[in-house]
């Protein structure tokens, strides 16, 4: 094992992460299966319908707009043997605030070539590929590319990506599938399954990639386990033109799920997570822990050029928080959740913890240090955009608050509940606010909507000014005892005074995975 670099600064408090062992013993014991397990249950049918109001008001400031989130929806659930909840189809879920008081929800599948394949045959016709037994897998692999000539089905079903007018539903292993929106009337339908970028794109697209605020480019990597380059790093312009794409020397394929950039810079991870035909020979899942791989993060130029890899401690990051350039001492800074292998992360619940990395340009890769900030157990962070690259004080994240097997799906082996929201002081290195729900319930991704700005000087002028945290956090959540979900809206500025406006969905709506907001200018696209 590498030696832990330590930031050696006295004024910096040393902060230890629970035992992991322990503190799955407590989410364990705030842990009821059968309504963790519900959470996970797929949404029944597609509809259009009125939000209902069951506190609060639409508050004064929230601007005109859709918000949008991606999730696995899987149309065969009782069929569904030993699919993985990530095996699913994707489906968004819609909440829509046309700027007269009201709101409307919508939620309807991502028509992708498989789901329509299937929609088409009346039954379910792909197996999952995301078992732990690689004898079942290779099963399931045969038998997919028997029924349909492909291998596994593409989902669809991870993130959503708003970038060049265009509307993106994201999946790690495949193309983006381009949507068309209508908010207003419910519709969204499929333009694209494989979109390509009119052919420039090369290869898979992850489900994280990152828009520059301040040039509108879009950088973008890709990762892929049967050929070399393992990894390729793309940037395309604000129009939607690729500026360029760039093998990485990874020696092997390793399971990168994020990345993060500053004005001048990308940042990859290539952790411990790699994929082996060995485990598969073995009769386990192909991407595994092997303790002999080292972890580094890989940092590029934007726009091209050699790429400096920094040895880290051993972990892995599946969603990163933000980086930037710190114009004092030179480093780049790296926020993220960071977690240590210690269990199956296709299949257990592995805790994450507000981590920093910082890295100096020029060192060979020498210049690292590293530690962790906060042993909160969070996932799904989440900033203000206009930030993203740039120095910045706030992120928001979901706490776990219960783990413990899940009863719905055969995988993963448990299910997680995220019983509040919380909110970091990034400066300061821990969380400075929160808001906690009853007990039971649980809230997907928090999105961080910017307030509106009236003002003489016009919007655009105004928001020069306006301060980092001056928005509203909007998620889905769920409430397991009366079986029904509903969407919330906080004041990002304060969390603990609780919500500021719940409504109710027509119809209960499962955890799901990330999101967006569509502005108003958007939701007709």
């Amino acid at each position: 094992m590498l030696p832990l670099h330590l930031v050696a600064k006295s004024s910096i408090e040393v902060v230890v992460a629970p035992q992991t062992s322990d503190l799955l013993n407590e989410l364990r014991r705030n842990h009821d299966s059968a309504k963790a397990g519900s959470l996970y249950l797929p949404a029944s049918q597609e509809t259009f319908g009125k939000l209902e109001r069951l506190s609060g008001e639409l508050p004064a400031g929230f601007p005109t707009g859709t918000y949008l989130r991606n999730g696995p929806n899987h149309p065969y659930y009782s069929d569904r043997g030993e699919d993985h909840y990530f095996d699913a189809d994707g489906m968004i879920h819609a909440a829509v605030f046309p700027g007269n008081g009201t709101a409307a929800y919508f939620n309807r599948y991502i028509e992708t070539e498989s789901h329509v394949r299937e929609k088409n045959a009346g039954r379910k016709l792909y197996d999952g590929v995301l078992v732990y037994n690689g004898y079942t897998l290779l099963g399931n692999l045969l038998k997919n590319l028997l029924r349909t000539g492909t291998t596994f089905k593409s989902t669809a079903n991870t993130a959503l990506l708003y970038f060049n007018g265009k509307l993106l539903a994201l999946m790690e292993a495949s193309l983006p599938v381009e949507l068309s929106l209508d908010a207003s009337e419910g519709r969204l339908e499929t333009v694209n399954a494989k979109y390509d970028f009119e052919g420039a794109l090369t290869h898979p697209f992850a489900a994280h990639p990152k828009v520059c605020p301040s040039t509108g480019d879009m950088m973008v990597f890709g990762y892929r386990a049967e050929s070399k380059p393992h990894m390729l790093y793309s940037v395309f312009r604000r129009d939607g033109r690729k500026a360029l794409t760039q093998p990485l020397d990874l020696e092997r394929c390793c399971m990168a799920h994020d990345m993060a950039i500053t004005e001048s810079y990308s940042l990859v991870f290539d952790t411990p997570l790699v994929f082996d035909n060995n485990n598969l020979i073995q009769g386990r899942f192909p991407f595994g822990v092997d303790e002999s791989h080292p972890a580094r993060i890989g940092v590029i130029p934007r726009y091209g050029g050699d790429v400096e890899w920094f040895l880290v401690e051993p972990c892995n990051v599946f969603h990163t928080v933000n980086a930037y350039e710190d114009e004092e001492t030179g480093e780049i800074v790296l926020h993220g959740g960071r977690f240590v292998l210690e269990r199956d992360p296709y299949f257990a619940y592995n805790p994450a913890f507000m981590y920093e990395w910082r890295l100096t340009p020029g060192t060979n890769g020498r210049g690292v240090t590293e530690r962790l900030l906060d042993a909160t157990p969070t996932e799904f962070p989440r900033i203000n955009e206009a930030y993203m690259g740039k120095p910045y004080q706030w992120a928001y994240c979901v706490e776990t608050t219960a783990c413990g097997k899940m009863s719905t799906w055969k995988n993963p082996w448990e299910a997680v509940t995220f019983g509040a929201v919380v909110k970091y002081d990034m400066r300061a290195g821990k969380v400075v606010d929160e808001w906690r729900l009853p007990a039971g319930q649980s809230l997907s991704e928090p999105q961080f909507v910017p307030r509106r700005l009236d003002t003489e000087e016009g919007e655009e002028a105004a928001a020069c000014h306006q301060a980092e945290d001056d928005g509203f956090l909007i998620a889905f959540g769920s409430d397991p005892d009366e079986g029904h979900s509903f969407v919330v809206i906080l004041d990002a500025k304060n969390l603990s005074q609780g919500p500021l406006t719940v409504l109710r969905t027509p119809q209960p709506v499962p955890n799901g995975l990330h999101g967006t907001w569509i502005p108003e200018v958007a939701t007709r696209m």
